[in-house]
């Protein structure tokens, strides 16, 4: 086995319906099918379909109800100052007035 490269595991949970927990992903809380699950360095990937037939890898955990409850998204992590300065170059590169 060469290093670095995933593994394919055999799973039973291969053709197995999921429900996305991960509150920030664009899947959550749809149904997802497994097609393979894959062991890396960084742990379990999961080669889904998802509600629009697209075939996208994502981690085992996002999957995992207990993991992902634990999640918050916590207290805002930007400053108002980058956000105005944001603003002001939107404005100035595209013209347009962004309301914050």
């Amino acid at each position: 086995m060469t290093q670095g490269l995933p593994v394919t595991v055999h799973s039973a949970h291969v053709g197995e319906d999921f429900e996305v927990h991960y509150r920030w992903h664009p899947y959550f809380g749809r149904m997802v099918n497994v097609r393979r699950v894959e062991q890396r360095a960084t742990g379990q990937f999961l080669r889904i379909r998802g509600p629009l037939s697209t075939v996208i890898t994502i981690p085992g955990w996002m999957v995992d109800p207990i993991a992902c409850a634990e999640m918050t998204s916590g207290p805002p992590q930007v400053d108002l100052a980058a956000l105005l300065e944001l603003k002001r170059l939107v404005t100035v590169s595209t013209g347009v007035q962004i309301w914050l």
